[in-house]
């Protein structure tokens, strides 16, 4: 049986391991089919296998570095190809470089926010017409809850997220009057490979022990999208730390902020 026959499609980027990964199994609970992106073949095709075994879903795994360039449109091209129309997106794919940012290399800077915004936004923007004319399905972005603060030593990640926030809830406010669902789910610190490549191994992130596991953050967050939330911020202290921040003078904040992510 084909990806999509019988059973509305999921498109999942960053889907190899961590929150993506988890994101496909709660998605696959729910009846979906599954198209699931990375860099990573053969973690992908774990990930599909596994799935597979578990809920008896139909998925194609597609290797490919979406921050290069036209790289999402010979996506879109492959999956049209194939009669696969997506109505539900993942946006997930994504990374963060730790450490000051004068010090920290330019090009890795710059690709975190080609994947974390230009790549996001270019999917979201081109499926967003089919979704509307079908008149259903919704688009789920993976954001942080550092996208509600200035990051010193995170500066780049901290700023892509708050994109990522903003965008989500001007596209909730534009789609409201019809049955597209859109939700940003925002983590705090989670237990995957995210601070191995941002190089935070060694910071209080890292050492505090208050981090969420992937498992966790993915059956909270798709909850609430479908309830129809349109942010989602995961765990109790997460939610107190966002309320705080609203109250607290940004100038207080970032200090507090730049001894938690001092290498």
């Amino acid at each position: 049986m084909n990806v999509g026959e019988n059973r509305p499609v999921a498109l999942i980027t960053g889907a190899s391991g961590g929150i993506g990964a988890e994101m496909a199994v709660e998605i696959a609970k729910d009846g979906y089919d599954l198209v699931l992106i990375s860099r990573d073949q053969v973690q992908l095709d774990k990930v599909g296998s596994d799935l597979q075994d578990q809920f008896d879903v139909n998925w194609l795994a597609i290797a490919m570095d979406l921050s290069m360039p036209s790289q999402v449109a010979a996506l879109m091209k492959t999956l049209d190809e194939k009669s696969i129309a997506p109505e539900l997106i993942v946006n997930n794919a994504g990374y963060g470089v730790a450490g000051r940012a004068e010090k920290i290399d330019v090009e890795q800077q710059l690709g975190s926010i080609s994947l974390n915004v230009s790549v996001l936004t270019e999917i979201s923007l081109k499926y967003l017409p089919r979704l509307l004319l079908a008149n259903r399905g919704g688009i789920i972005n993976i954001g942080s809850v550092a996208g509600f603060f200035p990051g010193p030593y995170f500066s780049v990640y901290y700023a892509t997220k708050a994109y990522v926030q903003s965008f989500t809830y001007a596209l909730a406010n534009e789609l409201k009057s019809s049955n597209v669902k859109i939700c940003v789910i925002c983590p705090g610190p989670t237990l995957t490979g995210f601070q191995k490549r941002a190089g935070m191994n060694r910071s209080s992130v890292a050492r505090s022990g208050a981090a969420m596991t992937a498992v966790e953050v993915a059956k909270i967050g798709y909850a609430g999208y479908k309830r129809g939330r349109i942010v989602v911020v995961t765990g109790k202290l997460n939610r107190i730390l966002v309320l705080i921040s609203r109250l607290v003078p940004v100038s207080l904040f970032v200090g507090a902020i730049s001894r938690f992510n001092r290498p």
